[in-house]
């Protein structure tokens, strides 16, 4: 039966997809948003139904036998949805429709309210839903022949394979989704970006829309990120929290592009330039998340994130990479000179004329969008060309992570220091008088910041020159977003700015923990009852082993009393644990023990246990600031999330004297 619900789903979802598309353009905008509407309905009952499948063991399915078993506990097996290659196609094809279905109802809205003030020739409204159509009827399709969620058994299995023992963690309920939620969400910009396009028109309505979906989409991946780092800090053991596996910097990627459109919307809002550049980076920020998604579901790398093989389903992916990139560029080229520098006057955007002078705010974005560029390149060429060089014959290789290290270092010490100082310039060229005593009170703050951050890695004994002059650029950061940050709040009318400050902060503090991480220390070896080993100003005593029986594992935990000096700071538990029956494979897997502070963190992961003898091989890492990469994580989000309270529709309608649009 829920075979039955769920391919009826899939088909009626398609169907509504095609009458979406049919209808849209058609000059049947409001069939076409209805029909998008109830695509997202059959969805959302054909993802209960798989849920539902789930939770109940319905092993008549291929997918419910492979994904869960008996022994699961209920939340894991609902989280087991989104943990194959078929179950969260299907969760990021809902997504898609509620983003797509979402962007055109608010798209509607705006369009409304322009028209209802005299803003002529609103932005085309077939596109959007119509391009959802596409959009969602593809990934409907793949469903629906490709990775089918709801394939029988030819008999029912009595038990499933289960998980992999390392994906039963809590952080697998919310990471997944989350990322999938900013990737789809890209997909607005993207549409409402193409429907500007094809009509000539980078205007207001165009520019709040795609903004605010792509800043809901921006919080998805930075809290997406953040947390599946912090995943891996605390489950895999081996004392780091990112990789540059291929799969992570899959997200990585597209969080860089929209950054940087969020940024160059801010020029295009306030100054009316720019519009090439932030439509840009809207088409290229969908593209890169659809490379995400080809990385992960094609088994084109040999990530522990990604999926088992499927070239077919890579294809796919690939080829909508192709029609996006190529489609945008074209759309861009044709209307380059409609939309140029001779045409950027537009609503609401206060001073026209074009920036004299270095020291603006506009140089500083910039700037900023110059490096998040730079560090695209590096992060995509480091992750892409393993998979481009197995398909021209060449010798297959992987990219050391020191290479993304070295290669970005420089862009993001220079960004956090622009972080900072931006925010502080004024908009136009002020007289040389005007900017010194404007910029003093900057000035002062901000090294006094710098020189705050140095003091405090040179007392913590983190003295290298990397840490240092992240430490300066941080301080200088963090004093000048907590000062932009107390002004926005005794204004009460610095919404978006107070936003900033606050993402900023985050951005520095995390820098600052990440950086700071990379000045720690390690050792191994084995350690007996009643030895110690020690490890800077730690020293870890072995006091005893104990093994504990499950139904479903077997482990062993090695007790280890934490000292600094004779002062005993607390105990760590660091073990292995061995699996049994489905998805354990009887490999003894380490269980990692953790001690965080705001200073530094410190790991130990058991290796090997004997457990007769009572004898631990152990790593031991100490990793200064960790604390600090989440905390700025955290806060970058919160950043993200202020900027939403805003109402983009603030400033969609200008004044009947300014212009309205870039048409040519």
């Amino acid at each position: 039966m829920t075979a039955v619900v769920g391919h009826g789903a899939l088909l009626a979802a398609a169907a509504a997809c095609a009458v979406a598309v049919v209808a849209s353009l058609s000059d049947r905008v409001d069939a076409g948003a209805r029909a998008l509407q109830a695509a997202t309905v059959f969805l959302g009952v054909a993802l209960a139904a798989l849920a539902w499948a789930l939770l109940t063991g319905d092993y008549t399915l291929e997918y419910v036998a492979r994904a869960t078993s008996r022994s699961m506990s209920w939340p894991y097996r609902l989280g087991s949805l989104w943990s194959g290659m078929e179950g969260s196609l299907l969760l990021w094809s809902w997504l898609l429709a509620m983003g797509t279905a979402a962007a055109v109802a608010s798209l509607r809205r705006s369009t409304a309210l322009a028209e209802h003030l005299g803003t002529k020739r609103p932005l085309d409204g077939r596109f959007v839903p119509s391009c959802g159509g596409v959009l969602v009827g593809a990934a409907t399709l793949l469903l629906l022949t490709l990775a089918d969620p709801f394939a029988r058994l030819s008999f029912p299995a009595l038990d499933g394979a289960g998980l992999t023992p390392i994906l039963e963690h809590p952080a697998l309920l919310y990471h997944p989704p989350i990322l999938y939620l900013g990737q789809t969400l890209l997909a607005v910009p993207f549409a409402v970006t193409v429907a500007a396009l094809l009509r000539g028109r980078l205007d207001d309505v165009w520019l709040a829309v795609a903004r605010r979906f792509a800043l809901v989409a921006w919080v998805a991946l930075t809290a997406g990120m953040v947390a599946g780092a912090h995943w891996a800090y605390q489950e895999l053991g081996w004392g780091g929290f990112w990789a540059w596996d291929p799969v992570e910097n899959a997200s990585l990627m597209p969080w860089l592009a929209t950054t940087a459109f969020l940024h160059s919307a801010v020029v295009t809002e306030r100054r009316g330039r720019w519009q090439n550049c932030t439509a840009g980076w809207a088409l290229a920020a969908f593209a890169l998340a659809l490379v995400g998604a080809y990385l992960t579901r094609s088994g084109a790398t040999g990530s522990v994130h990604a999926f088992a093989e499927a070239r077919a389903i890579g294809i796919a992916f690939l080829a909508a990479v192709a029609v996006v990139v190529i489609g945008g560029a074209l759309l861009l080229g044709r209307r380059r000179r409609q939309l140029g520098p001779e045409d950027a006057g537009r609503s609401g955007g206060g001073d026209q004329s074009a920036p004299k002078g270095v020291a603006t705010r506009e140089t500083a974005l910039l700037v900023n969008n110059a490096l998040l560029f730079a560090a695209l390149v590096v992060v995509a060429a480091g992750t892409l060309a393993p998979s481009v060089s197995k398909p021209l014959g060449r010798n297959e290789f992987l990219v050391a992570p020191r290479f993304f290290a070295w290669f970005t270092a420089l862009p993001a010490l220079v960004a956090l220091a622009l972080a900072g100082i931006g925010p502080s310039m004024p908009w136009s060229r002020q007289s040389p008088a005007t900017l010194r005593s404007s910029s003093r009170r900057q000035l002062q703050v901000g090294a006094l910041g710098g020189g705050l951050g140095a003091g405090v890695s040179l007392v913590l004994g983190l003295a290298t020159p990397l840490v240092l002059a992240a430490s300066a650029a941080a301080g200088v950061t963090i004093a000048l977003s907590v000062t932009q940050a107390v002004r926005g709040l005794r204004s009460g009318r610095r919404g978006r700015a107070l936003a900033a400050a606050v993402a900023h902060l985050g951005f520095a503090l995390a820098l600052f923990g990440i950086v700071g991480s990379t000045a720690g220390s390690e050792t191994s070896g084995p350690i007996g009852p009643g030895q110690q080993v020690s490890l800077g100003r730690y020293r870890l005593v072995h006091e005893g082993a104990v093994e504990r029986e499950g139904e479903r594992r077997s482990s062993v935990r090695v007790q280890l009393g934490v000292f600094v000096g004779e002062h005993r700071l607390g105990t760590l538990r660091p073990g292995l644990d061995t699996y049994h029956g489905p998805g354990g494979s009887g490999v003894p897997l380490p269980e990692t023990a953790l001690r965080s502070t705001l200073r530094e963190d410190l790991l130990v992961t058991a290796v090997r246990i004997d457990v007769d003898r009572g004898v631990a091989v152990v790593e031991i890492y100490r990793r200064p600031l960790v604390a600090w990469v989440w905390l700025g994580g955290i806060l970058i989000a919160a950043g993200g999330a202020l900027a939403l309270r805003r109402p983009g529709d603030r400033r969609l309608v200008p004044e009947p004297a300014k212009s309205a649009m870039m048409e040519g």
